[in-house]
């Protein structure tokens, strides 16, 4: 959140969508020890809604739909 409100005083808007998954990015593989798989989704004037996936590696995808949870395959 920190991150994005930068971006939001710099931009003087708020920031698209793909730079908070960018900033989530960044988090994930600038800390190799944090385990995680992030879903970040969001609507911007500049894209329309958008839905982008994160894995453990710091790899990210934008994706029509995402699932995460331990039940997300049967989902």
């Amino acid at each position: 959140r920190y991150y994005i409100d930068v971006q939001a005083l710099e931009l003087e808007r708020m920031p698209p969508v793909v730079s908070a998954a960018a900033c989530l990015q960044n988090i994930i593989y600038g800390n190799p020890g944090l385990q995680a798989h992030m879903i970040c989704s969001g609507w911007d004037p500049y894209a329309g809604y958008q839905i982008y996936e994160v894995n453990m590696v710091g790899f990210r995808q934008e994706k029509d739909i995402a699932v995460g949870g331990s039940g997300g395959t049967y989902v």
